[in-house]
């Protein structure tokens, strides 16, 4: 990944993490921006998040809902040709941490 990919990575990140507070707050769960994946091209990003909350769906239709709206105040705020499409995606890798914990310590419980 060229060192450009990754500085817009981050950029998209920290602004991405102001507007989504600001717009979406801590309503529908808590959720962190865990990472930005843009493309070689710019021209499309996916804000991976993490989430704690009861539903998870109701978190992407609100994105979905509010899309337009978080799209715009992301081009407001970044100053370059072209400002990437955003795509949300939740990662489930913290669940799956949790799972294999919870899972070795059953082990390690049993074998004592």
């Amino acid at each position: 990944m060229s060192k450009r990919v990754l500085k817009i990575n981050e950029l998209v990140k920290e602004e991405i993490s102001q507007i989504l507070f600001k717009e979406i707050g801590t309503d529908l769960g808590f959720f962190t921006v865990l990472a930005v994946d843009t493309t070689r091209d710019l021209r499309h990003s996916i804000i991976w998040l993490s989430y704690i909350g009861e539903n998870q769906e109701i978190l992407l239709e609100e994105l979905e809902r509010k899309g337009k709206l978080i799209q715009k105040s992301l081009n407001r705020k970044l100053v370059l040709k072209y400002v990437p499409k955003l795509t949300y995606k939740i990662d489930h890798s913290g669940e799956y941490a949790a799972e294999l914990e919870k899972t070795f310590k059953t082990i390690k419980h049993d074998q004592e």
